[in-house]
């Protein structure tokens, strides 16, 4: 081509030197310049040319025009221009996701079209692994660009969980509110002590038994926190259980201790009858009274079950999702601690061959009385459930969904 031109501008040259062709014709001069210019010598450099999104590229060009015009270069990004002028770096800062056309134009004024320099730049979704987690807190990742890693397994323990991105990938994932199931039950009531027996002699009576404890209460099951998903894509089968802890049982009441024995009579030999000197009349000491029972302790009352927090899902496409959120049942009231028995009355004094008056027992103590059931408690209550697909949605109040 340049060849071409030279050859066009040599004869053109010579016709104007021979004069076949006047100098007054104002457009010749300037073909022939056309003719003869020659376009820009431009190479250029591009770095990087793939990475993750916001990503600043540096192109460089080496630009040099054989006839010395003065050169303007003008920068674009696809069609858009960004820049124009005489500098022969730019910086393109690149901020979202996906493949970009770089383009230099190179121009020296005369020619009819620019020098054109494009390189292909792609620019990715930067990945955010995550590790299992145990939550000790609250927890939430704002990433609505970027792709996220999910690890196998999230326990909130009943924290809000909040997962934004643009699209989750991974193994399969399970995210449970709870380790365990369940709260603590209580602890059982102690039993009661048996009263000690009456001494001997004098119509002492058994002393009473003590009474049993009472069981502690089953602890209150916990509440789970709200779990939030939002997503594109949700590339990633999903096991969410943010069911709350059941309540834990009410313990057993302590048994009432028994009464203790009364204390035997005095011999009538002894000289001791009922109030007075023994004789056959009087006849032996009578026994002493046997102690009344203790009272068993009251049973625990039953732990109420936690309220579950909803779970909230929003996706454009989902793989597979398998959703629960039910409330904690209430556990099992205690039961009351047995009732101690009265003890035994007391034997009658010791009887001589003179004097065999009988049937000088003491009396039997009274049982003691059994103890109460523990409360009752209510069941928690289901979170709700609302998932929303590309342009379909699900709500359940069951606790319970699973999708597709």
């Amino acid at each position: 081509m340049n060849r071409f031109r030279n050859l066009l501008g040599g004869v053109f040259a010579f016709l104007m030197a021979s004069g076949i062709i006047g100098t007054v014709t104002g457009w010749i001069p300037n073909f022939i310049n056309w003719i003869t210019n020659e376009e820009p010598n431009v190479s250029w450099t591009v770095s990087p040319v793939q990475g993750d999104a916001p990503l600043k590229v540096i192109a460089d060009t080496n630009a040099s025009d054989p006839d010395g015009d003065t050169l303007k270069i003008s920068w674009y990004i696809d069609d858009d221009l960004q820049t124009e002028g005489s500098n022969t770096s730019h910086e393109f800062n690149l901020k979202t996701p996906g493949q970009y056309r770089l383009r230099a134009l190179v121009t020296d004024g005369r020619v009819i079209k620019a020098v054109e320099r494009i390189q292909l730049v792609t620019v990715n979704r930067p990945v955010i692994p995550l590790e299992s987690m145990e939550l000790d807190r609250p927890y939430s990742l704002e990433e609505p660009e970027k792709l996220v890693k999910l690890p196998t397994k999230i326990i909130t323990n009943g924290y809000s969980l909040s997962l934004t991105a643009y699209q989750f990938s991974g193994a399969a994932t399970t995210i449970r509110a709870f380790k365990e199931e369940k709260a603590l039950n209580g602890k059982n009531g102690g039993n009661g002590r048996p009263g000690t027996n009456g001494q001997n002699g004098g119509q002492n009576p058994g002393e009473r038994g003590k009474n049993g404890s009472n069981g502690t209460n089953g602890a209150i099951g916990k509440n789970s926190g709200l779990i939030s998903i939002k997503a594109e894509v949700i590339n990633v089968p999903l096991t969410i259980t943010n069911n709350a802890q059941h309540g834990g049982n009410g313990s057993i009441g302590g048994n009432g201790g028994d009464g203790g024995k009364g204390g035997k009579g005095k011999s009538s030999k002894d000289g001791i009858g009922i109030g007075g000197v023994g004789n056959c009349e009087r006849g032996p000491g009578r026994g002493g009274n046997g102690g009344v029972g203790g009272d068993g302790g009251k049973g625990g009352d039953a732990g109420a079950g936690g309220n579950a927090g909803g779970v909230t899902i929003e996706a454009s496409e989902a793989k597979r999702l398998e959703i629960e959120a039910l409330g904690g049942k209430a556990g099992q009231p205690g039961a009351g601690g047995t009732k101690g028995k009265g003890g035994n009355g007391g034997d009658e004094g010791n009887v001589t061959k003179y004097c065999r008056t009988k049937d000088r027992y003491g009396a039997r103590g009274a049982d003691g009385t059994a103890g109460i059931k523990g409360a009752t408690a209510n069941n928690g209550v289901n979170g709700q459930i609302s998932v929303r697909i590309g342009s379909k949605t699900y709500k359940r109040e069951n606790g319970s969904l699973s999708y597709p």
